[in-house]
């Protein structure tokens, strides 16, 4: 799926960020030899994502498009 996807986005992972909420999203990220952008509202909280050093990690939808719309 993430190999269609930057395929049709014709981006390369270098230039592409993944988003999750858990340390597994962290795992494939790194895999996929991706950033990541952490949000802490999901299945695992703030503190134990940051302990991955994500790009940022933010608390909220409403965060992550102001983050996304800031650093694209």
């Amino acid at each position: 799926m993430r190999d269609r996807l930057l395929g049709e986005l014709d981006s390369a992972p270098e230039r592409a960020r993944m988003i999750g909420d858990t340390t597994h999203d962290r795992q494939r990220a790194l895999a996929a030899g991706m950033e990541r952008v952490a949000i802490g509202h999901g299945a695992h909280d703030a503190s134990e994502l940051l302990q991955y050093g994500p790009l940022a990690c933010v608390g909220d939808c409403d965060e992550l498009w102001r983050w996304l719309t800031e650093h694209a």
